[in-house]
């Protein structure tokens, strides 16, 4: 009956150990399968960047296309003939009161 004992307590640390292998697989293919699903969500957020960069492209592709070469130099030219914008002047000597002596540091 002991040598009964010893098999059948030996064969319960067996399928013990078998069992924790087998969560630890579980775990890791659960893993696996969350870090696939993260890769995958991952891709889709890049796919639809990219699109978007590519309508973006697109539509400055159109914009650009609607000037003609030498339409900067003729705006430029009427930006010329604008009235010009009165400046400040520039501050003179006459602005320090009479009696005021500046002195060197």
């Amino acid at each position: 009956m002991e040598e009964q004992t010893v098999t059948t307590n030996e064969m319960s640390r067996n399928v013990e150990e078998a069992a924790k292998g087998s969560n630890e697989i579980v775990q890791n293919i659960t893993g696996a399968a969350q870090a696939a699903q993260s890769t995958a969500r991952g891709a889709a957020q890049t796919q639809a960047a990219a699109q978007e960069l590519a309508r973006l492209a697109s539509q400055l592709q159109t914009v650009v296309g609607q000037f003609k070469y030498g339409e900067g130099l003729q705006r430029a030219r009427s930006a010329e003939q604008r009235p010009e914008v009165p400046r400040m002047r520039q501050p003179t000597a006459n602005y320090l009161p009479t009696n005021t002596t500046l002195h060197a540091l």
